[in-house]
């Protein structure tokens, strides 16, 4: 099963806390940790904590701000997915 490993500032961020209460929380839920060859630990969160941190950070980095840009950007995609197959099609087919 894939898994997760968050550095002690990405828990901290996640929990809106300090590297001091991530680390605590960390110990207080005994998840796994270990030191990389970076000298970062990295801690291996459960499903629930590894799924929140994955909501946060795509909304962070979420380029438009609302439903309506969204349909609108998939429009956009959808026509030019569609006018690359045609012009493939026409350089199969010879149209």
């Amino acid at each position: 099963m894939p898994y997760v490993l968050l550095t002690f500032d990405e828990i901290a961020e996640l929990f809106h806390c300090d590297a001091a209460g991530a680390r605590s929380r960390v110990i207080e839920n005994q998840w796994e940790r270990r030191r990389w060859a970076d000298g970062q630990t990295r801690v291996h969160v459960p499903p629930e904590v590894a799924h929140q941190f994955m909501l946060n950070y795509s909304a962070q980095y979420q380029q438009y701000p609302s439903p309506a840009g969204e349909v609108g950007a998939a429009i956009i995609a959808s026509t030019d997915l569609i006018a690359r197959a045609e012009e493939s099609l026409e350089y199969k087919f010879g149209r």
